[in-house]
């Protein structure tokens, strides 16, 4: 895993990470995935076994990239309906 503070959270990047609320655990079968922590950016990559902290929020991935994730059940479903909400109000939904 590599760390950077390269750029600032979006308005829509911090809406996310508040929304979630879930922690989650996984390997990096292939590409790579990039994701905002607090104040840096973590990067995952293929052979890269990672753990996300509640309040992270997706930056970007590379094409193709695959992982397997594991996260608690009841919270990941709490999360993905607050991440869905938040996402539609943001496009104007």
């Amino acid at each position: 895993m590599r760390t950077s503070t390269r750029r600032p959270c979006s308005r829509a990047c911090r809406r996310i990470a508040a929304s979630a609320r879930c922690a989650h655990w996984g390997y990096v079968i292939k590409g790579r995935f990039t994701y905002r922590v607090g104040d840096r950016e973590e990067v995952v990559e293929a052979g890269d076994a990672f753990y996300l902290p509640p309040g992270h929020a997706p930056v970007g991935q590379e094409p193709g990239s695959e992982m397997v994730q594991f996260s608690p059940s009841q919270e990941l479903r709490e999360t993905s309906q607050v991440i869905i909400k938040n996402m539609q109000e943001t496009q104007g939904a």
